[in-house]
């Protein structure tokens, strides 16, 4: 969670605990996007299950550990005007046409992961990292985002669900390849 937002959150949870007596814990999901959207949908599936808010508050903890977020973007300029690349840094980039994978750390900071030097390639990078990252881990769920790049999302689409063999948590509602059932 972003940190003004995690701030707020916490002022708001403790003014209404007063008010109402019940036990809120504000959590902070480390990510952004989707991968927070996942935490979050993993602790309504909690709920929904009777875990207790205990048990929620523990179990939300590891699931945060694990959740992950790659971003593969089309340019460096969000990330030169957001100050995560130096406009020097940023020049000779885009000089290389370099096409940025991001991912968020395991203290909620983004930062350049990796990098390609074709948009074909940061698609290849993106899903290899991926696929890494999944290995033969336990996978609860996931999730796929664009920005105005729906045959982006659907090749990115069929090929996670060729590596789960499961289809996304939940997707932006214009991803419908044929393969999924919502």
């Amino acid at each position: 969670m972003l940190s003004g937002t995690f701030a707020n959150s916490s002022k708001a949870a403790e003014k209404i605990q007063l008010e109402s007596g019940k036990k809120i814990t504000v959590l902070d999901s480390l990510q952004t996007s989707a991968a927070g959207g996942l935490v979050a949908l993993r602790i309504a599936e909690a709920i929904e299950k009777g875990f207790s808010h205990d048990e929620i508050v523990v179990e939300s903890a590891q699931w945060i550990k694990n959740s992950k977020l790659f971003v593969g973007a089309h340019s460096l300029t969000s990330f030169i005007k957001g100050g995560r690349v130096s406009p020097a840094k940023g020049f000779i980039g885009k000089l290389l046409n370099t096409k940025p994978i991001v991912t968020i750390t395991a203290e909620g900071k983004a930062v350049l992961f990796d990098k390609a030097f074709s948009y074909k390639g940061s698609l290849r990078k993106t899903m290899k990292h991926t696929s890494k990252y999944i290995g033969d881990k336990k996978f609860w769920g996931y999730s796929i985002l664009h920005a105005r790049n729906e045959d982006t999302a659907l090749w990115y689409a069929s090929e996670i669900e060729a590596v789960t063999v499961d289809i996304p948590a939940y997707a932006d509602p214009l991803i419908k390849p044929k393969t999924f059932s919502f």
